[in-house]
């Protein structure tokens, strides 16, 4: 016996109204206490690009803070992404207190491939 097909026409479910838009964008506020960032310092490490900084936790309780790292490409004959981000770490900071955050990323993480060259 052939297999029968049905086929259903429904009507398209309404649309909900739109949940009030957010307040601020994705990870924001995430902490009940405010940070702090000190300089950032870069070196070239044998393969390894360095960046350091301080992070400080200047609010009244603990909170913890994901420091992300991005690289840029300045001088790129083709249109590259403003922001790349290489590296992140999660910190968890008493009140009153700061943290150094050292981040190694591989020299070959910075580059960008190269038609022209095949590399």
């Amino acid at each position: 016996m052939p297999h029968r097909r049905t086929i259903h026409a429904r009507r398209p479910l309404p649309r909900r109204p739109a949940a009030r838009p957010p307040a601020d964008p994705f990870g924001h506020g995430l902490s009940c206490t405010e940070f702090r960032y000190g300089s950032l310092t870069a070196a070239v490490d044998g393969e390894h690009a360095v960046a350091e900084l301080t992070v400080a936790n200047t609010g009244p309780r603990a909170g913890a803070e994901v420091v992300q790292l991005y690289a840029r490409c300045h001088d790129a004959p083709v249109t590259t992404p403003l922001r790349r981000l290489v590296g992140f770490e999660r910190v968890g900071l008493a009140a009153g207190e700061e943290r150094r955050v050292a981040f190694r990323v591989p020299l070959t993480a910075l580059g960008r491939f190269d038609p022209g060259h095949g590399r």
